[in-house]
């Protein structure tokens, strides 16, 4: 809790289980993996002015976590990484689960995302020396969401085996301050 760094938690070139674990009330990024294999289960994210978790270059399974009141996304997946998030919760956030950067991710089980600002789910390419994103979501709900889902053009994402639409846009115009 009450981390003031840019990640309270950094993890490179690892393998690592992180089971019931609490993380709150951080500056920026609460997990960062970078280059890592492993599992987050049945963790709890709140209060979070970044990212709650944020992989690179990574594989992982996020199992029965629950993410509150994250500024930026619940769960970051970039750079190549493969990501399943399974049965979370994740509420008051702006977005709640972003493919990016070549990246695939897998939304099911029963994930549920509340209140999300910009997009409940999102895939696009941020970096030039990466391409496009997937993002494939299937037995889950979003409540309350401004939008569904924000998919860019070249970038794949389909919601319970339905395509869904892709527009054109800058990602660059995701991350002006405020």
């Amino acid at each position: 809790s009450n981390f003031a760094t840019e990640d309270a938690l950094n993890i490179i070139s690892s393998s690592f289980t992180l089971n019931d674990c609490h993380f709150s009330n951080h500056f920026s990024d609460a997990f960062d993996g970078d280059f890592v294999t492993g599992n987050i289960i049945n963790c709890t994210f709140s209060n979070i002015s970044g990212d709650s978790v944020d992989f690179s270059g990574s594989a992982a399974t996020l199992r029965n976590c629950s993410f509150k009141d994250i500024s930026d996304k619940a769960v970051s997946v970039g750079e190549s990484s493969q990501v399943k998030v399974m049965s979370c919760k994740i509420e008051d956030v702006s977005f709640g689960v972003v493919s990016k950067d070549m990246s695939s991710t897998e939304v099911l089980e029963n994930t549920e995302i509340k209140n999300a600002k910009i997009a409940a789910f999102a895939a696009f390419q941020k970096k030039a020396s990466f391409g496009p994103a997937s993002i494939k979501i299937s037995n889950s709900q979003t409540i309350g969401c401004s939008k569904l889902a924000l998919i860019q053009e070249d970038s794949h994402g389909s919601f319970n085996g339905e395509f869904l639409q892709t527009i054109s846009f800058k990602s660059s115009d995701l991350y002006k301050s405020e």
